[in-house]
């Protein structure tokens, strides 16, 4: 921040990746949580901020710069941008965002997943504070590009859908990727490794994790051991056969599970 001296700051969210590497969530909350970020900004400066996660919306209360706020939905806090008419598809997303001010535009975005819908309503409020009209934003959001969100939908072998989320991976973002794989009709397979840097909260979450994918998935494949058992007793909890969670760490093993357990479609 002391070398690019922002005008404009936007968190959009806070979670408890990388809580070991930082050593208490005071730390985390200061560097990824924004409070080092709004010391930046000047006193003319903007911040905008995710509504729907409980830190940002505790750092929105404390500061007395400019602020907006976004969210999914409008009775979360007093939005100033919020969507509505969501529908979620394999290639898209589509929404109609709303504003404060009784502006209305309807988006049909080529990106995977609904938690992008909270990222182009972040950029939105960036672009209408620079002098972009609501006429342009739509006309450019038709160039946003799939691999811009993380998220890559592949065609593998035989029919079967492959979705890439192996860019980076943090506890929400494993569960918006569940999310997604759950609009999927046929059979649903996850393979991932334990999630690192989580600090105590570890178990906690890998056991939040393993109780989405046995809601979700019908076979899971953990490349690493570290906290297989408590995405293991999730799963359980979730509704998935024990038999169908299991350890595997070589390529081969794994390209030999999926090959025999998905057919065209899953």
């Amino acid at each position: 921040s002391n070398i690019v001296k922002p005008q404009i700051g936007i968190v959009t969210g806070v979670n408890e990746q990388h809580l070991a590497l930082f050593g208490s969530l005071d730390n985390l909350l200061s560097a990824e949580g924004g409070r080092e970020l709004v010391e930046a900004l000047p006193k003319d400066g903007l911040l905008v901020l995710n509504g729907d996660n409980k830190y940002c919306l505790d750092l929105y209360k404390r500061i007395d710069i400019e602020k907006k706020v976004y969210t999914l939905k409008k009775d979360r806090i007093n939005s100033d941008i919020w969507a509505d008419e969501i529908t979620v598809k394999k290639g898209n997303v589509s929404f109609v965002a709303l504003t404060k001010e009784k502006e209305i535009a309807s988006f049909n975005v080529n990106v995977f997943g609904k938690q992008n819908i909270q990222n182009i309503l972040a950029a939105i409020l960036v672009a209408r504070r620079l002098g972009m009209s609501f006429d342009e934003l739509i006309k450019a959001t038709k160039n946003i590009k799939q691999e811009q969100s993380g998220l890559l939908l592949k065609d593998g072998k035989h029919g079967v859908n492959i979705i890439d989320s192996s860019y980076s991976s943090n506890p929400d973002g494993v569960i918006a990727d569940l999310e997604y794989l759950s609009i999927f009709p046929k059979k649903k397979a996850i393979i991932m490794p334990c999630l690192i840097e989580l600090g105590v909260k570890s178990a906690e979450i890998h056991q939040k994790i393993g109780k989405k994918i046995g809601g979700t998935c019908d076979l899971a494949i953990i490349t690493t051991r570290e906290m297989f058992k408590e995405i293991k007793k999730g799963a359980v909890d979730g509704g998935m056969k024990e038999k169908n969670i299991v350890f595997c760490e070589k390529p081969e093993e794994i390209l030999t599970r999926i090959s025999i357990f998905c057919t065209s479609g899953d």
